[in-house]
């Protein structure tokens, strides 16, 4: 059994299945199940259904969905379950339901010949609403549940309840939290401003902030002045950055060579081409997607990408499909079968294209920074390190 944190809606099961390699089904409301294509898609993945009461099911049926569940892992199966029991934005996971112990403890007894795991994940996004961010899956070490099972046929709710909260200890070394989603990306970005290389490893990021999490924790119930003092100053630093239209620390300083920039240069004007024709093709839907996903999610800002996942691999087909109709119409059957190969590679080309144009975009605002306003680069420069300095001492007292 792999449980995990739910931040992602749909792309969270399949990441832990990519991530750990490990063909799984998973548990999924219900709701999901309610349309043809809902259905035929959630059983291809092998889901599971759960019956909530907020979507005004009978929670009895969910007896069925335990045996489902029993069922699998007597057979040697692998389950994904997400015991906050909701997908959610928030800083802080929510409180864990004890249906993935029970049903754990209750496959135990059934198979006791069967060594049943749980093997706790934690999933951190660098930015889950955007299209090929990177995301870190965090694995931690598997509890054992026959080392429950004699507790849970004595006492039954409480075992469930210690093997839940033994769930809940896992994530804490696996899920980074805040009390606010303010701190949680203040310790995100003071993760990347302390370690040059956790800015360009969403792992090493993820650990980092991790740490920095529970080293201000402890700082904060032990010396509370200091802890907002460096609040402050990380703050202040922040906003000296925003002044000069700079994000992040690290692309203050300019590369140390041109030949980075001169051989981006050159990638853009040979992809430039094959990236026009993206453009044209496909760039408006593209763009369409994300507001049309906000749209649909509401308030729900967790499912945003599961939907424009599902809107694109939906939609971006019939374009490509109709645009290649239309060119074998009026141009030759030749040229649009051709279209057919040709559009999709062109439209991922644009989409790497973009990406190049941004990356480009930041070298040479450095260069810009350091050309212009040497005075203000070496202010940030220093306060970085100074800042870097105190937040490691803190770390090295508070951890």
């Amino acid at each position: 059994m792999v449980v995990a944190n739910h931040p992602n809606g749909l792309l969270d099961p399949g990441l832990v299945w990519l991530g750990l390699n490990l063909k799984v089904g998973f548990l999924a409301k219900s709701t999901l199940f309610d349309n043809p294509v809902g259905k035929v898609t959630m059983e291809a993945f092998g889901a599971i259904p759960v019956y909530r009461a907020q979507d005004g099911n009978d929670t009895s049926l969910n007896d069925k969905t335990f045996e489902l569940c029993i069922e699998r892992f007597g057979a040697g199966g692998s389950i994904v379950i997400f015991p906050e029991g909701v997908s959610h934005s928030d800083s802080k996971m929510r409180r864990l339901k004890t249906g993935a112990a029970r049903i754990a403890l209750q496959s135990a007894d059934a198979h006791p010949d069967v060594d049943l795991m749980i093997l706790p994940v934690g999933l951190f996004y660098e930015a889950k609403e955007v299209f090929r961010s990177r995301v870190s899956l965090a694995v931690g070490e598997p509890i054992r549940v026959n080392d429950y099972l004699e507790a849970f046929r004595a006492e039954g709710f409480e075992a469930a309840t210690e093997l839940t909260k033994q769930i809940d200890e896992a994530f804490g070394g696996l899920v980074l939290q805040a009390d606010t989603t303010e701190i949680w990306d203040g310790l995100v970005a003071v993760a990347r401003w302390t370690d040059e290389v956790a800015a360009y490893d969403v792992e090493v990021a993820r650990a980092r902030a991790q740490e920095l999490s529970q080293a201000y924790q402890r700082m904060l119930a032990a010396d509370p002045e200091h802890a907002e003092s460096l609040i402050d100053e990380v703050q202040s630093f922040a906003h000296l950055l925003r002044s000069i239209g700079v994000d992040d620390p690290w692309d203050v300083e300019p590369p140390t060579s041109v030949n980075r920039l001169f051989l981006g240069a050159l990638t853009l004007a040979l992809w430039s081409p094959a990236a026009l024709v993206g453009v044209l093709s496909s760039w408006p839907l593209y763009r369409a997607l994300r507001p049309i996903a906000v749209k649909m999610a509401g308030t729900e800002r967790d499912i945003i990408s599961t939907l424009k996942a599902i809107l694109g691999m939906v939609f971006l087909p019939v374009l490509w499909v109709s645009e290649a109709v239309i060119l074998g119409y009026f141009v030759h059957w030749i040229v649009g079968l051709l279209a057919l190969f040709v559009l999709p590679a062109c439209g991922y080309v644009a989409m790497r294209f973009g990406e190049l144009v941004v990356a480009r975009r930041e070298i040479l605002k450095a260069y810009w920074i350091g050309a212009t306003r040497s005075d203000v680069q070496a202010e940030i420069r220093l306060r970085q390190e100074e800042l870097a300095g105190r937040i490691e001492t803190a770390l090295e007292a508070y951890r």
